[in-house]
This record gives structure tokens, C-alpha cells and sequence, in this order.
């Protein structure tokens, strides 16, 4: 009797893959701020004594990566998730390189800008890639695999970045950077695809499983959308007050999460004395 191949996991692989990207886009977005605690690039860049203009290199990645996480997300609806990350991965590598050869604060603000625009219209993909690749009831688990990521990264982002720092300059904190970025680049590329039927690494017996899986879902979906218009689709959640509740936590999280993450280190060296090599892998 011919044996049944069993069903692959490459769904798996997607998973791992995103955990890789976002631990990636985080350790880049927070390594100006141990630049913040370093006397070198704050002599460098004029900042020396100028805590406000610390603070809006810090807060000018923020305020662009939202308006891009509003504007340019519908891109995706044209191009596919898979694309839409890849072209925001190079955005981070031209953001990374600019910060890098930045001989001025205008110019360095700038590259924190570039920053905003390519993770701000990434971030929502990683949603859209689980969604494609996962039936419903293995999406809560897979969304939190690769969510640890942001939680990992700047637990190690810190110590790296002072360690290297101390060792190399201030200007290697960047190329550092862009040597990460190439790996969610490259796994990206070679493993990631929209869809599960568009992929070479699922066998049919798992493309079977996925799509079992979604064919209730779809069925509801389409249900719910029969007839609706897009005023009705915004009425969902704009009257949803468990939209807001949501909406509220993410904003309470951010502001104690961004405090940490931005200050810490300047923190650290100027109230507590701490040292670089304290502070790093050293």
C-alpha cells in the first residue's frame, strides 16, 4: 500500500521567518537611542546640551511611521504582502545607510524619516501574511510567535549596540544594523510567498489542511460583506467599543514601551553613571 506523504510545515517556516523581521525593524528603529547617550555622535551632531532636538530625532520616526501605517498600508492591496515587506526592507536599508554617512541633524532626521515610512507600512503585512497562511484557529499562536520578536530585540539591542559603539564609533551602530537587515531580506525572498498555493515548499497535503481550514471563514466573510458598502465596513468598528478599549491599551503600552525603550540609556549614563562598558557586552 503506497504510503501518504505526510503534510509539510512550511507555514511554520513563514512564522519563524516573520519573527526574524520584526526582531530585525526593531533593532533598527532603537539604536539612536543608545546614539543619545554617546558624547562622540552628540558632539557630532550638534546635540550636546539640546535635549529637545534629542527627543525629536527620537519622536520624528514615530510621527512618520504612523502616517504611513495609515496611507501606504493599501499598497499591499496592489502589489502583495510579500512585495510590499521586501520594498520596506530595502526602505530600511537606504534609511540605515543615509543615517550612517549623516554629517548633519537635518540630514540624520531625514534618514529617521525614511525609517518611519518603511516600517510604518510594514508592520501591518506580518497580520496579512498569518491571515494568508494560517486557518483561524492556529492564527493566535502564530501571531504570537513572531511578536516575541519586538519583545526580544531591544532586550539585546541595548548591550549590542553600546558594546559596538564603544569598540568602532558611533557610525557602525548603522552599518551593524544594515548586516541584520539583509538576513529578513534574504529568508524573505526565498521562502516568502502571498499565498501557500503560490509557495514550492507545501506539499498538498498541507495546502489541503490550510484551506480546509479558511473554507468556513470565507463562507462567513463573504456572508458579511454581501451587500455592505464601505460606510458600513467603517461603522463596524468605529462603533465597536471594544475597538476602543483596544485602541486605548496600545496607546498606554506605547507611551511606558517608547519611554523605556528611547531613554533608558541616557538614562542610565547621565543619572546613574552607568559606563559603556556597563552597558555593553564587554
Amino acid at each position: 500500500m503506497k504510503q501518504v506523504e505526510a503534510a509539510s510545515k512550511h507555514r511554520l517556516v513563514i512564522a519563524a521567518v516573520l519573527c526574524i523581521g520584526i526582531m530585525v525593524a526593531f533593532l533598527d528603529r532603537v539604536n539612536v537611542s543608545v546614539l543619545a547617550a554617546n558624547e562622540e555622535f552628540l558632539l557630532d551632531m550638534g546635540l550636546k546640551g539640546h535635549p529637545v532636538e534629542i527627543g525629536l530625532m527620537m519622536s520624528v520616526f514615530l510621527a512618520v511611521y504612523g502616517i504611513a501605517n495609515l496611507i501606504l498600508c493599501p499598497v499591499s492591496d496592489h502589489i502583495g504582502p510579500r512585495r510590499t515587506m521586501l520594498i520596506s526592507i530595502l526602505v530600511w536599508i537606504l534609511s540605515l545607510a543615509v543615517g550612517g554617512i549623516a554629517g548633519t541633524f537635518g540630514i540624520l532626521l531625514a534618514s529617521r524619516a525614511i525609517l518611519g515610512i518603511g516600517e510604518g507600512f510594514y508592520y501591518p503585512m506580518q497580520s496579512a501574511v498569518i491571515k494568508n497562511w494560517f486557518p483561524p484557529d492556529e492564527r493566535g499562536r502564530a501571531n504570537a510567535g513572531w511578536t516575541i520578536g519586538q519583545s526580544i530585540s531591544p532586550a539585546f539591542a541595548m548591550p549590542l549596540f553600546t558594546a559596538v559603539i564603544a569598540v568602532w564609533g558611533w557610525r557602525s551602530s548603522f552599518l551593524i544594523s544594515i548586516l541584520f537587515t539583509l538576513i529578513p531580506l534574504g529568508l524573505m525572498y526565498l521562502y516568502l510567498t502571498d499565498t501557500p498555493s503560490q509557495s514550492g515548499h507545501v506539499n498538498a497535503q498541507e495546502l489541503l489542511y490550510i484551506k480546509k481550514g479558511m473554507e468556513q471563514e470565507a463562507t462567513t466573510q463573504f456572508a458579511a460583506a454581501a451587500g455592505s458598502t464601505l460606510k458600513d465596513r467603517i461603522q463596524v468598528f468605529i462603533t465597536n467599543y471594544h475597538y476602543w478599549i483596544l485602541v486605548y491599551f496600545y496607546v498606554s503600552m506605547n507611551f511606558m514601551y517608547w519611554g523605556l525603550v528611547s531613554w533608558l540609556p541616557t538614562y542610565l549614563k547621565t543619572a546613574r553613571g552607568f559606563t559603556w562598558t556597563e552597558m555593553g557586552w564587554r
